[in-house]
């Protein structure tokens, strides 16, 4: 996960083709690493639509995207079938993230021709229909959306055998968001855009999570620590830098 967006933000801030293809590795080798990853990527994807990166490179990422996915997906069902039974991987959720892709795709072209001028507000509107679609998603079911809760707040402060980390990280991301001389810049973005989408995935599963170390849910929140830390620790050491304004020119063009 963090090499994934590390490598495409260096695409997008230097337009090496390396960084590029070091990105997509990493993104394919995050898909075949957790089921729910390509849902995470779509909304990810549409993130970046509003960051810089070139229309007609996003789409054929998109496109390269979705040719492994589709090979992986006919290959997977044609071998289990289509009533295969599991708490995410099943033929109608593939059949979303496939569509979802492909509406990425077509708001990255459309926004391009006819609204890049509203690109800002745009991204805002896309940050709050990404909670409305949570909310409404675990609305569905308040009871198991309480349930999830509890088990993700226990496995990580609690019994979840990571706790120290955990509490590393709200004590040092406090510091950091405090003496910070740094804008919010991209991965600011994808650590909110994770965590959201992680409470639609939870809502979208046929399971509830557990109270266990071991939990689906718990290990899928560990791909975003790398990126915490990464923020935390350019964030504190901003505050050393000696002059403020090179501070910001930096934001500027990671931005």
């Amino acid at each position: 996960m963090f090499f994934f967006v590390y490598y495409l933000n260096k695409y997008i801030t230097t337009t090496d083709k390396t960084q590029l293809v070091l990105s997509f590795f990493f993104m394919i080798a995050l898909v075949f690493t957790r089921v729910e990853a390509p849902l995470i990527i779509a909304f990810i994807l549409g993130y970046v639509a509003h960051k810089g990166m070139k229309t007609e490179i996003l789409v054929r990422y998109i496109a390269y995207l979705l040719f492994v996915l589709l090979f992986w997906y006919v290959g997977f069902f044609l071998h289990v079938g289509l009533n295969y039974e599991s708490a995410f991987l099943t033929i109608d959720k593939c059949a979303v993230i496939v569509g979802l892709l492909g509406v990425v795709a077509i708001y990255a072209k459309l926004k391009e021709k006819y609204f890049e001028k509203y690109n800002v507000q745009l991204l805002k509107t896309y940050f709050v229909a990404l909670i409305v679609f949570t909310v409404a998603l675990n609305l569905l079911d308040s009871e198991k959306f309480l349930i999830n809760i509890n088990a993700v707040y226990m496995n990580m402060f609690v019994e979840g055998r990571w706790t120290v980390a955990w509490f590393a990280v709200c004590f040092f991301g406090a510091i950091a968001t405090l003496i910070t001389r740094k804008k919010a810049g991209f991965m600011g973005g994808i650590i909110y855009i994770y965590l959201v989408v992680l409470f639609a995935i939870f809502a979208l599963r046929d399971n509830n999570l557990h109270i266990f170390w071991g939990d689906s849910g718990n290990r899928i929140l560990m791909h975003i620590y790398p990126i915490l830390i990464y923020v935390i620790a350019d964030n504190i050491v901003s505050y050393f830098k000696p002059n403020r304004l090179k501070v910001d020119e930096i934001d500027k063009k990671e931005d």
